[in-house]
């Protein structure tokens, strides 16, 4: 869902979270900590998901060293499941 999507924001963070726990029938935590681990590389709490809803946000911005999006981010951390 996050792949076929626009960018990262917070209307979308919850719409995603919704369906996954409609279609998984998990619970919000359940479904948050994957998350948070593959996009922020450690487990957290919510102000966890905060930072990871400004990834896309400032992976736009011309850093020195480039910051990954969430797209990369997912890719990358399913690729290291394979």
């Amino acid at each position: 869902m996050l792949l076929d999507s626009g960018a990262l924001d917070s209307g979308l963070f919850k719409e995603i979270i919704a369906q996954l726990k409609e279609r998984l029938e998990l619970t919000a935590h359940e479904i948050l900590m994957p998350i948070r681990l593959a996009l922020a590389g450690r487990l957290g709490e919510r102000d966890l998901d905060r930072v990871i809803l400004l990834l896309d946000t400032a992976a736009a911005l011309p850093w020195s060293v480039p910051l990954k999006g969430t797209r990369t981010r997912i890719v990358e951390f399913c690729a290291a499941l394979d």
